[in-house]
C-alpha cells in the first residue's frame, strides 16, 4: 500500500513538473493568439478565440484533475496513517499478551512437571514392589529347586558355591528360571501404572515444550517484526528524507542528512541478517512442530524483513546517488547555465550586429544604380558590386554559423533559456536568415547580371563597330556603283549580276544586324529586368523613406539610339542596295526594251527604202485604170503604217529609258530620232508617191469622173469609219489600244491623203458652175456638196475618235503609272512582311517596323483609291468595251493591299502574344529561380552530417519540409516549363514566314513576281536558344535538387536504422560480455558438496539465461545481416549521416560472443 502510494505521488509529482515545463508555451500560445485577434490585418479571429478558448477549457480541466488528485492522495495518506496506527497498536497488544499467556501457562505447568518427575521414585518403587511380590507368588507356587552342594573341603579349596551363584542371579534371571508369566494381574496393573506414568510426563513434557516453542516463536517473531517495524519506518522515513532541495546549498544539506541515515541503516546490517538468519534456523529446526500457519507467518515476516531491508537499502543508496546526481546536475546546470548566459548573450549580440551588416548591406544594395550602357560606367559599377558582393560571400559562413549556434540553442536550450529569449533566438535569427538570403540573392544575381551585362556590352560594341565599318564601306561601294553605271546593254547586264552577288551579301549581312539588335535589345531587357528587382528591393526590403528620397540615375539610351542609328543606316544601306537592283533591272530591262524596238525598225527601214526607191523609180502611167491599179496594189502604205507603233514603241522605249537614265540619251536619242528620221522620210516620200498618182489620176479624168470616184472612195471610207467607230471592240490595255490606234492611222491617212482630191475637185467645180450648162451645174453642185459634206462626216468622225482613243490611253498609261508605283511599294513589303527575316528581328525593331509600314499604308492609301477612281473612269469611258484588264489590276491591286493588311495583323498578333507569354514566362522563371536559389542554399546548410539518433531524427525533421516544399512547388515548375515551351512555341511563330499566294504586279499578271509561299505548320524550336536553356538549367537544378532531398532523407533513413540495428548488436553484445564475465567468476570450484551444488546451480542459472536469449541474439543477428545486405551500397559508401565504423558493433562480433 505504502509502495502504491509513494508511485502515486511519484507520478503526480512528474505530471506537475510537467506542467510546469509548458506554462511558457502555454503563455506563449496566449501571446500570440492576443496578436492575432488584435492584429488589424485579421478580418474574422473567430477560429483562434474558439482555439484559445478550448485551450483555456482543456488547461482549467487538468489543473482541476490534477488538484483533484492530490486531495484524494492527503486522504488516502491520511487514512493510511490512522490505519497503520491502529493495526500497529493492535500487534503490539497481541505479540504482548500472547506472550504473556505463554509465561503463565509456563508458571502453571513447571511445578506440575516438577511433580511428575519427582515421583518416579516412586513408580520406581512401585515396579519393584510388583515385581517382588509376583516373585515370591511363583517362587511359593514352585518347588524348591536345590543346586548342587560342596563339601565343605571343596569349599576351602576356592571352589565357588552353586547356591551362592543362585542367589545372585537377577529376578529377571529369576523369573525366567521359575517360568514368571507377564500376564499377571500384577504386571498389568504395573504396566498401566507406568503407562498412565509415561503419558502423564509425556504430556507435560510436550505441553511444556509447545510451550517453550511457542515462546521461542513469539521472541522469533517479536524480533523480525520489530526489525520489519524498524525497516518500514526507516522506508518511510527515507521517503521524508528524500531531497527534495531546489537549490546547491540546501541539497548538499539534505544529503548530509541522507549520509548519516544511510550509515544508521548500514549500521543495522548485521542485526537485520542475524534476526533473518535466525527466524530462518528456527523455522528449519522445529518445520515439523510448527503450524503451517506460524511457519507460513513468520516466513513471511522473514522474507519481508529481508527483502526490505535490501530494498531500504538500495532504495537510501538510490536516493543518495540520484541525490548525488541531481547535485552534480544541479551545479554542472548552475555552470551551464552562466555558460549558456554567455553563449546567449554573445549569440545575440553576434545576431544584432550581423543584422546591422545586412542593414548597411541592404542600403548599399539599394544604393546601387541600373545598368548604364556605358562601359566605362558598367565597369565600374560591376568592380564596386564586387567588392560589395566579396563582403556578402565573407559574411556568409559566419551568419551560418550564428544562425545555426542559435538554432542549436533554441533547440538544446529552449526550455532553460531565461524569459523570452527564445523567442528572441529565434525571431532574430529567422530574420538574419531572411534578410541574409534576401541579401545573397540579390548580390549574386546582380553579380552574374553585371559580369553578363559587361561581357554583352564589350560584344556589342564590338559587333557595332564592325556594322559601321561594313555599312560605310557598302555606302561607298553603292555610291561608286550609282556614278558608274554603265551607258550600254552589255554593261549593265554584267553591273546587275555583279550587284545582285552584292544584294545577297547586304541581305545576309541582315542577320548581323539583326544578332547585333538582339543583342542590344537583350542588354536593354537585361536593364529592364536588373531595374526592375532593383526597385522591388528599394520597395520590399528598404523603408519607404529611402525609396521615395532616393535619386535613380538616367535609364540606358545610348544603346537604343546607336541601335535606332545603325537600324536607319543599315535599312538606307539595303534601301539604296534594293533601289539600285531595281535601278539596274530597270534599266536593263528599258534598254532591251528599247533596243529591241530600234532592232525591229533597223531591220524593216532597209527594206522599205529599197522598195520606196523601186516604186519611186518607176514611171506614172497614163491611163486612169492603171494608175489606179498602180495605186491599189501599193503595199508599202499599209507596211510603213504598220511600223508606226513600232517606231510610238520606240519612241515610248527611249522616253521611258531617258526619266530614269538621261545619262545615256545623248548617246542613244541620235540614233533614235535617226530611226525615226528615216522613218518619216519613207512616209513622206511614200505620201508625196501617193499623192502624184492620185494628182496622175486626176488628171487622167474628167471632173465628173473624179467626182464620182471620190464619191465611191467615200462609200468605202464611211464603211470604214462607221466601223472603225461603231463596229470595233475595244480593250482597254496598251497593246489593243495601239492596234485600234494603226486602225485609225491607217483610215486617217487615206483621209487626208485623198483630201488634195477634194480641194482640186471643188476648185474644178467652182469653175464649171461659173461657166456651165444650168443643169449640170445644179447636179455639180448637188454632187460636190454631198462630197463636202461626206468627207467633213468622215473626217471629224475619225479624228474625234482618234481623240478618244488617245485620251483612254493617256488614262491608261496614267492608272498603270500609278498601279506600279503602288506595286512597287506593295510587293516588297508584303513579301518583307511575310518573310522570316522580318520576324526574326528584335522585337522592339519589329514593332517599330510594324508601325512604320502601318504609318506607310496610311499614307498609301490615297494612292489606292487614286488608281480605283482612274480605273472607274478607263471602265466607265463610252469607248471602253472590254475593261477585264481593269478590273484584274484593280483586284491584284485590293489583293495584294489586303495580304499586307493581315499580314501587318497577323505579325502584330504574333508580337503581342510573344510579348505577353514571354512577361508571364519571365517573372515564373525569376519566382522559380529565387525560390530555387533559397532552397538550394537552405540544403546546403541542411546537409546532415550526424552520429546519433536524435540527431538524425532532428536532420529528417529540417529536411522533410524542404522536400515537401520542393514537392508542392512541381506545379510552379510544371507551368513555367509550359509558359517557356508556349513562349518559344511563339517564338518559332513568329519567326516562321506568313504563308502567301503568288504575287504579281499588276500591270504584269502573267508575270509571277514572288512565287506561292505555303507554310507547314511544323514549328521547329530552337534547342539551343535562351529559354531552352534557362528552362533546362531550371528543371535540371529542380531535379537534382528532389534527388539530393530524397537521397539525404533515405540516407538518414538507413542511418537510422543502422543506428538501431548497431544499439540492439551491442546492447546483446553488451549482455555477451557480461555474461561471459559472469561464467568466468561462476566456474564451478569448490570441493565441498554443499558449496559446489550451489556453484553448480548458479553456474545452470547462467546457462539457462543464455539458452533463453538465443532467440534474442540470432533475431538480432538475422535483423543485422539482412540490413546490411539490403543496404550494403549505401553503407559501403560511408555517407556522414551513417554511424562511425570504428563505433559501430558487427554481427561478426555478436556472433563470436555468442559462440
Amino acid at each position: 500500500m505504502t509502495n502504491d502510494l509513494s508511485n502515486i505521488a511519484n507520478t503526480l509529482k512528474d505530471m506537475q513538473h510537467r506542467r510546469d515545463t509548458h506554462v511558457a508555451q502555454f503563455k506563449r500560445i496566449h501571446q500570440l493568439g492576443e496578436e492575432l485577434i488584435n492584429s488589424s490585418k485579421v478580418n474574422d479571429s473567430s477560429f483562434v478565440a474558439t482555439v484559445m478558448a478550448n485551450l483555456d477549457e482543456n488547461y482549467n480541466d487538468f489543473e482541476d484533475a490534477l488538484q483533484q488528485r492530490e486531495d484524494h492522495l492527503e486522504f488516502e495518506k491520511d487514512a493510511a496513517r490512522k490505519y497503520n496506527d491502529k493495526q500497529k497498536s493492535v500487534n503490539i497488544w497481541l505479540t504482548t499478551t500472547e506472550r504473556s499467556a505463554v509465561e503463565a501457562q509456563l508458571q502453571q505447568v513447571l511445578p506440575l512437571e516438577k511433580e511428575i518427575v519427582g515421583y518416579k521414585p516412586e513408580i520406581d518403587d512401585v515396579n519393584k514392589v510388583g515385581q517382588s511380590y509376583d516373585e515370591v507368588i511363583h517362587e511359593v507356587e514352585q518347588p524348591l529347586s536345590l543346586g548342587p552342594h560342596l563339601r565343605s573341603l571343596q569349599a576351602g579349596s576356592g571352589q565357588t558355591s552353586p547356591r551362592k551363584t543362585r542367589h545372585s542371579m537377577s529376578l529377571l534371571d529369576r523369573s525366567s528360571m521359575y517360568g514368571m508369566d507377564d500376564d499377571t494381574e500384577t504386571q498389568k496393573q504395573l504396566t498401566e501404572t507406568n503407562s498412565r506414568y509415561d503419558n502423564l510426563l509425556q504430556q507435560v513434557t510436550n505441553y511444556i515444550d509447545d510451550l517453550n516453542l511457542n515462546k521461542q516463536y513469539i521472541d522469533k517473531d517479536d524480533r523480525v517484526v520489530s526489525r520489519l517495524d524498524w525497516v518500514t519506518n526507516m522506508a518511510a522515513t527515507l521517503q521524508q528524507r528524500k531531497p527534495v532541495a531546489r537549490d546547491i546549498e540546501s541539497l548538499e544539506l539534505e544529503i548530509a542528512q541522507l549520509e548519516e541515515f544511510k550509515k544508521e541503516i548500514s549500521s543495522n546490517k548485521s542485526p537485520v541478517d542475524d534476526c533473518s538468519l535466525r527466524g530462518e534456523q528456527f523455522l528449519q529446526d522445529n518445520q515439523d512442530k510448527l503450524s503451517y500457519e506460524k511457519q507460513d507467518s513468520l516466513g513471511k515476516n522473514v522474507t519481508e524483513l529481508r527483502d526490505g531491508y535490501e530494498k531500504l537499502e538500495v532504495s537510501s543508496m538510490g536516493l543518495l546517488d540520484e541525490a548525488k546526481a541531481e547535485l552534480e546536475r544541479m551545479k554542472r546546470d548552475r555552470d551551464e547555465k552562466l555558460t549558456l548566459e554567455q553563449r546567449l548573450m554573445k549569440s545575440l549580440k553576434m545576431l544584432q550586429d550581423l543584422l546591422e551588416w545586412v542593414a548597411q548591406a541592404e542600403k548599399k544594395l539599394g544604393s546601387e544604380q541600373q545598368l548604364s550602357d556605358d562601359k566605362r560606367v558598367l565597369d565600374g559599377q560591376a568592380k564596386d558590386h564586387k567588392i560589395l558582393h566579396t563582403d556578402v560571400v565573407a559574411h556568409q559562413e559566419p551568419i551560418i554559423q550564428a544562425v545555426q549556434v542559435a538554432q542549436q540553442l533554441i533547440e538544446d536550450y529552449k526550455d532553460r533559456l531565461p524569459g523570452n529569449s527564445a523567442n528572441q533566438l529565434k525571431d532574430l535569427s529567422d530574420e538574419l536568415k531572411h534578410r541574409f538570403d534576401n541579401v545573397f540573392v540579390q548580390s549574386q544575381t546582380r553579380e552574374n547580371r553585371l559580369t553578363i551585362a559587361s561581357d554583352s556590352l564589350e560584344k556589342f560594341f564590338t559587333d557595332l563597330d564592325n556594322l559601321h565599318r561594313w555599312i560605310v564601306t557598302s555606302e561607298d561601294q553603292i555610291k561608286s556603283m550609282k556614278q558608274n553605271i554603265g551607258r550600254d546593254l552589255t554593261m549593265l547586264q554584267e553591273q546587275q549580276s555583279e550587284h545582285s552577288s552584292f544584294n545577297d551579301g547586304v541581305l545576309s549581312q541582315g542577320a548581323e544586324s539583326r544578332y547585333l539588335n538582339m543583342n542590344g535589345q537583350g542588354f536593354l531587357d537585361m536593364a529592364k529586368v536588373y531595374k526592375d528587382d532593383l526597385d522591388n528591393f528599394r520597395e520590399t526590403t528598404l523603408p519607404r523613406q529611402f525609396s521615395q528620397s532616393y535619386q535613380d540615375g538616367p535609364e540606358p539610351a545610348m544603346i537604343r539610339q546607336q541601335l535606332l542609328d545603325v537600324n536607319m543606316q543599315y535599312s538606307s544601306v539595303k534601301t539604296s542596295s534594293q533601289s539600285l537592283t531595281l535601278l539596274l533591272r530597270d534599266l536593263v530591262d528599258r534598254h532591251q526594251k528599247l533596243e529591241d524596238a530600234v532592232n525591229v525598225m533597223l531591220r524593216w527601214l532597209p527594206t522599205a527604202e529599197k522598195n520606196l526607191t523601186v516604186i519611186m523609180k518607176e514611171p506614172v502611167a497614163s491611163e486612169p485604170t492603171a494608175i489606179t491599179t498602180k495605186y491599189r496594189e501599193s503595199s508599202l502604205q499599209s507596211d510603213v503604217i504598220q511600223h508606226m507603233s513600232d517606231v510610238e514603241k520606240m519612241r515610248d522605249s527611249s522616253s521611258d529609258l531617258f526619266q530614269i537614265h538621261p545619262q545615256v540619251e545623248r548617246e542613244i536619242q541620235p540614233k533614235v530620232d535617226d530611226v525615226v528620221r528615216r522613218y518619216q522620210a519613207l512616209q513622206a516620200q511614200l505620201e508625196e508617191r501617193l499623192q502624184v498618182l492620185r494628182n496622175a489620176l486626176a488628171d487622167s479624168q474628167d471632173i465628173r469622173a473624179n467626182l464620182d470616184m471620190l464619191l465611191r472612195w467615200l462609200d468605202q471610207a464611211e464603211r470604214e469609219t462607221h466601223k472603225l467607230d461603231k463596229g470595233t471592240l475595244v480593250r482597254v490595255q496598251r497593246e489593243p489600244l495601239r492596234d485600234v490606234i494603226e486602225q485609225q492611222q491607217v483610215l486617217y491617212k487615206d483621209i487626208e491623203g485623198h483630201r488634195p482630191a477634194v480641194e482640186s475637185i471643188r476648185k474644178a467645180v467652182s469653175k464649171l458652175i461659173e461657166s456651165g450648162e444650168p443643169l449640170e451645174v445644179e447636179e455639180l453642185k448637188t454632187s460636190l456638196n454631198e462630197l463636202n459634206s461626206r468627207y467633213q462626216d468622215v473626217d471629224s468622225t475619225t479624228k474625234k475618235y482618234a481623240d478618244d482613243i488617245n485620251s483612254l490611253t493617256t488614262k491608261l498609261g496614267e492608272f498603270e503609272k500609278r498601279a506600279e508605283e503602288l506595286d512597287s511599294w506593295l510587293v516588297p513589303t508584303i513579301q518583307t512582311v511575310h518573310s522570316k527575316a522580318f520576324g526574326q528581328m528584335p522585337e522592339n525593331q519589329l514593332e517599330g517596323k510594324i508601325k512604320e509600314l502601318r504609318k506607310q499604308m496610311e499614307s498609301n492609301r490615297p494612292k489606292l483609291a487614286q488608281v480605283k477612281q482612274v480605273g472607274d473612269q478607263l471602265k466607265h469611258d463610252p469607248r471602253a468595251n472590254d475593261v477585264l484588264y481593269i478590273e484584274r489590276i484593280v483586284s491584284n491591286l485590293d489583293t495584294n493591299w489586303n495580304l499586307l493588311e493581315d499580314g501587318l495583323a497577323e505579325r502584330e498578333r504574333q508580337v503581342v502574344d510573344h510579348q505577353n507569354g514571354s512577361r508571364q514566362y519571365s517573372g515564373q522563371h525569376k519566382d522559380v529561380t529565387n525560390w530555387l536559389t533559397t532552397i538550394e542554399r537552405k540544403v546546403d546548410h541542411a546537409q546532415p552530417k550526424v552520429r546519433d539518433a536524435a540527431a538524425i531524427q532532428a536532420s529528417i525533421k529540417e529536411l522533410k519540409p524542404l522536400l515537401e516544399d520542393v514537392d508542392h512547388h512541381e506545379p510552379n515548375i510544371i507551368e513555367v516549363n509550359q509558359s517557356g515551351e508556349a513562349v518559344d512555341h511563339l517564338k518559332s511563330i513568329l519567326v516562321h514566314p506568313l504563308a502567301h499566294p503568288a504575287l504579281f504586279k499588276s500591270t504584269q499578271l502573267t508575270k509571277e513576281v514572288v512565287p506561292a509561299q505555303s507554310i507547314d505548320n511544323d514549328y521547329s524550336v530552337d534547342v539551343n536558344n535562351q529559354t531552352h536553356r534557362e528552362l533546362s538549367d531550371v528543371n535540371n537544378r529542380y531535379d537534382q535538387l528532389r534527388k539530393t532531398l530524397l537521397d539525404s532523407l533515405e540516407d538518414l533513413q538507413v542511418a537510422g536504422r543502422c543506428l538501431e540495428e548497431s544499439a540492439s548488436i551491442q546492447t546483446e553484445l553488451n549482455w555477451v560480455i557480461a555474461t561471459d564475465a559472469k561464467l568466468e567468476q561462476s566456474r564451478p570450484q569448490s570441493l565441498k558438496i554443499e558449496p559446489l551444488e550451489r556453484e553448480v546451480g548458479n553456474f545452470q542459472t547462467i546457462h539457462g539465461s543464455i539458452e533463453s536469449k538465443q532467440a534474442a541474439i540470432s533475431d538480432a543477428l538475422s535483423k543485422a545481416e539482412h540490413f546490411q545486405r539490403e543496404y550494403r551500397d549505401r553503407l559501403s559508401t560511408r555517407p556522414a549521416t551513417t554511424a562511425p565504423e570504428e563505433h559501430r558493433p558487427t554481427p561478426h562480433q555478436l556472433r563470436d560472443g555468442q559462440n
